[in-house]
Protein backbone atom coordinates (compact mmCIF):
# COMPACT_ATOMS: atom_id res chain seq x y z
CA UNK A 1 0.00 0.00 0.00
CA UNK A 2 2.69 2.25 0.97
CA UNK A 3 4.45 1.88 -2.58
CA UNK A 4 1.59 2.80 -4.19
CA UNK A 5 0.71 5.90 -2.52
CA UNK A 6 4.78 7.10 -3.27
CA UNK A 7 4.53 5.76 -6.21
CA UNK A 8 1.58 7.80 -6.96
CA UNK A 9 3.07 11.11 -5.91
CA UNK A 10 6.25 10.58 -8.20
CA UNK A 11 3.41 10.35 -10.99
CA UNK A 12 1.78 12.97 -9.97
CA UNK A 13 4.78 15.02 -9.47
CA UNK A 14 6.38 14.09 -12.50
CA UNK A 15 2.70 14.82 -14.22
CA UNK A 16 3.07 18.72 -12.57
CA UNK A 17 6.65 19.44 -13.03
CA UNK A 18 6.38 18.39 -17.04
CA UNK A 19 2.94 21.31 -17.26
CA UNK A 20 5.44 23.72 -15.36
CA UNK A 21 7.61 23.79 -17.80
CA UNK A 22 5.22 23.52 -20.87
CA UNK A 23 3.59 26.66 -19.50
CA UNK A 24 7.27 28.47 -19.10
CA UNK A 25 7.93 28.07 -22.82
CA UNK A 26 4.33 29.28 -23.75
CA UNK A 27 5.31 32.33 -21.25
CA UNK A 28 8.49 32.58 -23.05
CA UNK A 29 7.05 32.07 -26.91
CA UNK A 30 4.34 34.81 -25.73
CA UNK A 31 7.44 36.97 -25.10
CA UNK A 32 8.73 36.64 -28.46
CA UNK A 33 11.91 34.91 -27.25
CA UNK A 34 10.90 31.53 -28.23
CA UNK A 35 11.07 31.04 -32.02
CA UNK A 36 13.81 32.67 -33.28
CA UNK A 37 13.24 31.94 -36.81
CA UNK A 38 9.19 33.65 -35.91
CA UNK A 39 9.04 36.16 -38.37
CA UNK A 40 7.34 39.97 -37.19
CA UNK A 41 4.09 41.18 -38.97
CA UNK A 42 5.88 43.76 -41.08
CA UNK A 43 7.86 40.66 -42.89
CA UNK A 44 5.50 38.61 -43.15
CA UNK A 45 5.28 36.89 -46.22
CA UNK A 46 1.99 35.09 -47.96
CA UNK A 47 2.06 31.15 -48.32
CA UNK A 48 1.59 31.31 -51.77
CA UNK A 49 4.40 33.89 -52.41
CA UNK A 50 6.59 31.08 -50.67
CA UNK A 51 8.43 28.45 -52.97
CA UNK A 52 10.12 25.55 -51.25
CA UNK A 53 13.62 27.14 -51.33
CA UNK A 54 12.36 30.02 -49.08
CA UNK A 55 11.24 27.94 -46.50
CA UNK A 56 13.85 29.40 -44.16
CA UNK A 57 12.86 33.29 -45.81
CA UNK A 58 13.62 36.17 -43.03
CA UNK A 59 13.87 40.04 -45.06
CA UNK A 60 16.34 41.89 -43.66
CA UNK A 61 16.07 45.19 -42.35
CA UNK A 62 16.31 47.01 -45.90
CA UNK A 63 14.13 44.86 -47.48
CA UNK A 64 11.41 46.03 -45.00
CA UNK A 65 12.66 49.45 -44.54
CA UNK A 66 12.62 49.69 -48.84
CA UNK A 67 8.92 48.22 -48.88
CA UNK A 68 6.66 50.89 -50.26
CA UNK A 69 3.82 51.69 -48.32
CA UNK A 70 0.79 52.76 -49.22
CA UNK A 71 -0.32 56.25 -47.95
CA UNK A 72 -4.54 56.29 -47.45
CA UNK A 73 -6.02 59.05 -47.45
CA UNK A 74 -8.22 58.12 -44.13
CA UNK A 75 -7.53 55.48 -41.57
CA UNK A 76 -10.57 54.69 -38.72
CA UNK A 77 -9.52 52.32 -36.16
CA UNK A 78 -11.29 50.13 -33.86
CA UNK A 79 -9.24 49.26 -30.96
CA UNK A 80 -10.19 47.67 -27.41
CA UNK A 81 -9.16 47.56 -23.82
CA UNK A 82 -9.84 44.49 -22.53
CA UNK A 83 -13.57 44.35 -23.80
CA UNK A 84 -13.23 44.14 -27.55
CA UNK A 85 -13.87 47.03 -29.89
CA UNK A 86 -17.41 48.69 -30.00
CA UNK A 87 -18.53 46.02 -32.41
CA UNK A 88 -21.95 47.80 -33.18
CA UNK A 89 -20.18 51.17 -33.73
CA UNK A 90 -18.24 49.53 -36.58
CA UNK A 91 -21.34 47.59 -38.17
CA UNK A 92 -23.38 51.02 -38.00
CA UNK A 93 -19.94 52.94 -40.01
CA UNK A 94 -19.82 50.40 -42.51
CA UNK A 95 -23.39 50.92 -43.10
CA UNK A 96 -22.72 54.39 -42.69
CA UNK A 97 -20.44 53.66 -45.48
CA UNK A 98 -22.46 52.02 -48.01
CA UNK A 99 -25.43 54.42 -47.31
CA UNK A 100 -22.97 57.89 -48.05
CA UNK A 101 -21.79 56.04 -51.32
CA UNK A 102 -25.64 54.95 -52.42
CA UNK A 103 -26.65 58.33 -51.95
CA UNK A 104 -23.93 60.28 -53.86
CA UNK A 105 -24.14 57.29 -56.54
CA UNK A 106 -20.49 56.46 -55.97
CA UNK A 107 -18.78 53.59 -54.84
CA UNK A 108 -16.29 53.99 -51.30
CA UNK A 109 -13.65 51.25 -51.52
CA UNK A 110 -11.41 51.21 -48.36
CA UNK A 111 -9.30 47.84 -46.87
CA UNK A 112 -10.59 46.06 -43.85
CA UNK A 113 -7.90 45.32 -41.45
CA UNK A 114 -8.47 42.83 -38.74
CA UNK A 115 -5.04 42.97 -36.64
CA UNK A 116 -6.39 42.05 -32.66
CA UNK A 117 -7.09 39.25 -30.84
CA UNK A 118 -10.33 40.61 -29.56
CA UNK A 119 -11.95 42.17 -32.64
CA UNK A 120 -9.79 45.14 -32.90
CA UNK A 121 -10.07 46.49 -36.87
CA UNK A 122 -8.90 48.93 -39.35
CA UNK A 123 -10.42 50.37 -41.91
CA UNK A 124 -8.18 52.36 -44.54
CA UNK A 125 -9.55 54.44 -47.69
CA UNK A 126 -7.48 55.51 -50.12
CA UNK A 127 -10.36 58.23 -51.39
CA UNK A 128 -8.48 58.42 -54.97
CA UNK A 129 -11.83 58.71 -57.31
CA UNK A 130 -12.88 61.73 -55.45
CA UNK A 131 -11.90 65.15 -55.47
CA UNK A 132 -10.30 66.89 -52.80
CA UNK A 133 -13.14 68.42 -51.79
CA UNK A 134 -15.55 65.22 -51.96
CA UNK A 135 -12.55 63.69 -49.81
CA UNK A 136 -13.00 66.45 -47.13
CA UNK A 137 -16.52 66.33 -46.95
CA UNK A 138 -16.35 62.47 -46.46
CA UNK A 139 -13.83 62.85 -43.87
CA UNK A 140 -15.75 65.63 -42.35
CA UNK A 141 -18.79 63.36 -42.54
CA UNK A 142 -17.51 60.39 -41.41
CA UNK A 143 -15.50 61.91 -38.30
CA UNK A 144 -19.66 63.37 -36.73
CA UNK A 145 -20.86 60.05 -37.45
CA UNK A 146 -17.64 58.43 -35.30
CA UNK A 147 -18.12 60.64 -32.57
CA UNK A 148 -20.74 58.71 -30.79
CA UNK A 149 -18.20 55.50 -31.47
CA UNK A 150 -16.48 53.93 -28.21
CA UNK A 151 -12.36 53.47 -28.18
CA UNK A 152 -11.80 54.41 -32.25
CA UNK A 153 -9.02 56.78 -33.48
CA UNK A 154 -9.01 58.23 -37.17
CA UNK A 155 -5.68 59.29 -39.26
CA UNK A 156 -5.17 61.44 -42.41
CA UNK A 157 -2.70 60.77 -45.08
CA UNK A 158 -0.89 58.01 -43.48
CA UNK A 159 -0.30 54.14 -44.09
CA UNK A 160 -2.34 51.54 -42.50
CA UNK A 161 -1.12 50.97 -38.61
CA UNK A 162 -1.43 48.07 -38.39
CA UNK A 163 -0.92 44.29 -40.67
CA UNK A 164 -3.44 41.67 -41.13
CA UNK A 165 -2.52 38.46 -38.49
CA UNK A 166 -1.22 35.36 -40.38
Amino acid sequence: MKHLVILALVIVSFAACKRQNMARTANTRNLGKGDPTARPYATFVAPSEVTATDSAYSASADEVASTPQVVYRYLVSFYSIASGPDNEGMRNFENWIATYGNERKMTIAYDKIPWGREGETEICFILSGMSAEKQQEFIAAANEMLKSVKQVNTYENQACKHQKRP
